[in-house]
């Protein structure tokens, strides 16, 4: 079992994300690193990066706005994989990690939704 990363030991959600989806991209990437889900989540894992980068470089809310748009879209695809390793008996300890990345991107977009000013509240 991989214990996923929770809330308390890293409060940025973005970041809790990323650490979750990192430990469940090695694990999927060392049965096999070629696999569509590997790459997918090798992808969200690049795209995390940026969305943190632009998050600090916002100049206005909209972007803010924007950012989480693509924060949900990466909660969708994560849940679609999550069905798909499911399936797959030796990835099924990847579940809490994947849970744990999905929530907390969507903590993340919904944060941003509400913030009202360009002072990131985490």
């Amino acid at each position: 079992m991989i214990d996923p990363v929770l809330k308390e030991e890293q409060p940025h959600p973005i970041r809790r994300a990323a650490a979750n989806l990192g430990c469940v991209h090695r694990s999927v990437s060392a049965t096999d690193a070629r696999s569509p889900e590997a790459l997918t989540i090798a992808g969200i894992l690049m795209s995390l990066d940026a969305s943190v980068r632009s998050l600090s470089a916002a100049t206005r809310i909209e972007d803010l706005r924007m950012e989480a748009q693509g924060l949900v879209r990466h909660a969708q695809t994560v849940d679609r994989l999550r069905e798909e390793i499911r399936r797959a008996p030796p990835q099924r300890i990847l579940m809490s990690s994947m849970h744990e990345a999905h929530d907390a991107l969507l903590e993340a977009a919904a944060t941003l939704t509400k913030t009202e000013t360009l002072a990131l509240p985490f």
